[in-house]
């Protein structure tokens, strides 16, 4: 296993984000009205402004070349 910049991977990252958020909204369907009123769409578009560096981080782990896991931290909570 490899971890990575997800900047690197931007299409895999953005694939596992919403494989991720389609599986909580099937459970609850206010998980997506939710995601809505918090701008998650153009969270997407623009992943390096919340999770990009000095302040977020954005990783990939990379199982024999492919797109295992995504670990994020947003700005306001990095250390």
């Amino acid at each position: 296993m490899e971890l990575i910049s997800g900047c690197e991977r931007k299409e895999d990252v953005l694939t596992l984000f919403i494989q991720y958020t389609e599986s909580i909204a099937k459970l609850d369907p206010y998980v997506r009205k939710t995601l809505q009123t918090q701008h998650f769409g153009e969270e997407l578009q623009n992943l390096e402004a919340k999770y990009g560096m000095p302040k977020g981080r954005l990783y990939l782990a990379v199982v024999d070349g492919a797109a295992a896991r995504l670990h994020t931290t947003p700005m306001n909570t990095a250390r």
